[in-house]
């Protein structure tokens, strides 16, 4: 995993990754984010979510950030964590991507993961 954001993001990455390193078709994987949150709160924003297969892009989609995580949020330290089944039939070099911005559209955090399957 890296940071995508190249380290400009409001909320200072503390550590990230996901699990298993290599999955398989039907695998739950998991992601966390850790991140340090200055001030001020975040009321809002959108969360984005980006994957392409193979170097092929998908369509992104793109969610009021307040239905991904809980709002407002306070500065300070946080922990987030997803999971999700792990497609099967896919095989590739596969890349997902998570943005964050605030309602002003300023980069909170970006991971992005790749795996090849």
């Amino acid at each position: 995993m890296r940071d995508c954001g190249n380290g400009v993001g409001r909320a200072p990455l503390l550590s990230f990754g996901s699990s298993p390193d290599t999955p398989k078709g039907g695998d739950n994987v998991s992601l966390w984010v850790a991140y340090d949150l200055p001030a001020p709160a975040i009321t809002g924003g959108t969360a984005t979510y980006s994957f392409s297969l193979n170097g092929i892009p998908f369509a992104p989609s793109v969610d009021d950030l307040c239905t991904q995580t809980p709002c407002p949020k306070e500065p300070g330290l946080y922990n987030e964590t997803s999971s999700s089944i792990f497609p099967s039939g896919v095989s590739g070099k596969i890349v997902s991507q998570i943005a964050w911005r605030d309602p002003d559209d300023t980069l909170i955090w970006c991971v992005e993961n790749t795996w090849r399957v």
